[in-house]
């Protein structure tokens, strides 16, 4: 197009972008935006004045050796970018980018030793054992997980119910079969006295009876897993409804938007899925704080 404009329906047709792929396009020219190599005018989009280019390489390499504890992330990076046009083109699904023949390790690595994940888990350890040291009644406290994932926070709250020594059950849920199937064997072991479950549990939809069976929950356990849901105040209500009265939602969210993530685990469905985009910040399914 050498230096003309373009509309970015324009671009989307042009690049073989699949309809359902839209939101994470138009969130990669804002990313090109903001580097300079495009300028955009509304619905309009310029080129820019083309910085130039670092070889990735050498960047990575260099970047690599100066801060080691970046390498998960430029790891994790390199393989979303490798299958960024077969994602927006439809020709793969994010899943198989992101877990590589149905591994997590590139993503577990991410959280595991992260220094800003490890301090988030040990806050929300703290406030697990606050309101475990708070539990007064005869029961066992009742812990809901949704959306556990790759466990990074289940294993913080397991440590925490652990030290605390109380009676305590614990429901660890997800919407993926592969992380449920997953957690009896490699989170269990660390629940101790804790009485461990692991079951489907998809939040847009209402719980289960195997899930409704294990409730009402005292403290409901949601890390960075909320925003992913269509409408979140539909959500928020719909999780409400499974607590005890008095109970608690242990909540861990990203507040800003932030290019990496746009990048990784902007490649899902689950990242473009909301329909509330008048709560959400822009080119993200995130909400700031105050919108929460």
């Amino acid at each position: 197009t050498g230096r003309a404009a373009f509309t970015r329906a324009w671009a989307r047709r042009r690049c073989g972008v699949v309809d359902g792929r839209a939101r994470l396009f138009d969130a990669l020219l804002g990313i090109l935006a903001r580097s300079g190599h495009l300028v955009l005018e509304g619905d309009l989009v310029r080129p820019g004045p083309a910085p130039a280019a670092d070889d990735p390489r050498a960047a990575r390499q260099r970047l690599a050796a100066e801060l080691p504890a970046a390498v998960p992330f430029l790891d994790l990076l390199a393989a979303t970018l490798g299958g960024l046009v077969p994602v927006l083109t439809g020709r793969r699904s994010a899943m198989e980018v992101l877990f590589p023949g149905g591994k997590a390790d590139l993503v577990e690595a991410v959280y595991r030793g992260n220094p800003l994940a490890e301090e988030l888990n040990r806050r929300l350890a703290a406030r697990i054992g606050g309101l475990a040291a708070a539990h007064r009644c005869d029961a066992p406290l009742r812990v809901l997980e949704v959306g556990g994932g790759t466990g990074g926070a289940t294993r913080a709250a397991l440590s925490a119910l652990s030290a605390w020594g109380g009676p305590a059950a614990y429901c660890f849920t997800d919407v993926a079969r592969a992380f449920v199937d997953a957690a009896p064997r490699g989170l269990a072991p660390g629940a101790g006295a804790v009485a461990f479950e692991a079951r489907l549990f998809d939040i847009e939809a209402p719980p289960p009876p195997e899930v409704a069976a294990l409730g009402p929950f005292d403290v409901v356990i949601a890390s960075n897993v909320l925003h992913a849901t269509r409408r979140v105040a539909t959500t928020l209500q719909r999780l409400h409804g499974v607590m005890a009265p008095g109970g608690a939602l242990v909540l861990n969210e990203v507040v800003s938007v932030q290019d990496f993530a746009t990048l990784t685990c902007g490649l899902t469905d689950g990242w473009w899925a909301f329909e509330d985009a008048e709560d959400r910040l822009a080119d993200a399914p995130v909400l700031s704080v105050d919108g929460w």
